[in-house]
């Protein structure tokens, strides 16, 4: 994503038609306070000026090397450096892919979307690790056709192969995988948690015992334990913090 400069002529005439950028110093104040208390690795992406607007300091520890200032001055091309040659590609098809899929939803739903994915960044001594994406749209244009604003976010993941694409659509049964084979997001079946399951993930998360879980919601521990492999089941995964990663990625937790 290349920077663009916006001083003066047809161009800042375009952007006072624009949204308005007076409205983001709060929000963006907001950030720095929470980094200050709670370090998030986080930045967002202006789409009308095609450039990171906003980079938390803690995203550095991604982006090795580098300052704020590079990673803005670069924008997206900066993957082109951090991750491996068959990764930027990867992630190259996966968003244009995406962007096929959106126009196919309502606005609603673009405005409700998670889109997460693995990439892998390179390493030292040439290993390499799988960081964790997430991105859902934060503000729209004001014709509300246009993403203004994405917020992305950033963790280590529990895996250690690229992909495991999904875009899901927040308070609905849709959910979407990118095929690598296909070049194209398939219609997933969705995360099938029930109720109780989701009790039991967030509040194990949150660290309460078995038997505090099972006493609140009047059940036996064995049952709190069926609870547990089921939702491994379900997800696929081989413990309750991968579990509670992938849950959190698409913003189901």
């Amino acid at each position: 994503m290349k920077n663009v400069k916006t001083g003066g002529g047809q161009n800042e005439g375009a952007l006072e038609k624009g949204p308005n950028y007076a409205k983001l110093s709060p929000i963006f104040s907001l950030l720095d306070t929470l980094d200050f208390i709670y370090p998030h690795n986080s930045y967002v992406i202006d789409y009308n000026r095609h450039e990171y607007f906003y980079i938390s300091p803690g995203t550095l520890i991604f982006f090795k090397g580098y300052t704020i200032e590079e990673i803005k001055r670069k924008g997206h091309l900066i993957y082109r450096e951090v991750l491996e040659q068959e990764d930027y590609e990867l992630m190259v098809k996966m968003l244009r892919a995406s962007y096929v899929l959106q126009d196919k939803l309502t606005l609603k739903e673009r405005k409700s979307m998670c889109l997460s994915f693995d990439l892998k960044f390179k390493g030292r001594g040439g290993k390499s690790y799988c960081v964790r994406h997430s991105y859902a749209p934060y503000l729209f244009m004001p014709n509300e056709n246009r993403i203004w604003l994405t917020f992305c976010s950033l963790q280590y993941s529990s895996r250690t192969e690229s992909g495991d694409a999904r875009l899901v659509v927040r308070n609905s049964n849709k959910s979407f995988c990118y095929n690598i084979n296909t070049e194209m997001w398939e219609e997933a079946k969705y995360f099938d948690i029930s109720g109780v399951e989701l009790i039991v993930l967030r509040r194990n998360y949150e660290g309460v015992p078995d038997k505090l879980i099972a006493d609140e919601l009047c059940l036996s521990t064995h049952t709190v334990d069926y609870h547990k492999r089921q939702i491994l089941k379900k997800l696929k995964c081989k413990s309750m913090t991968e579990a509670v990663l992938i849950m959190k990625a698409n913003n189901l937790l």
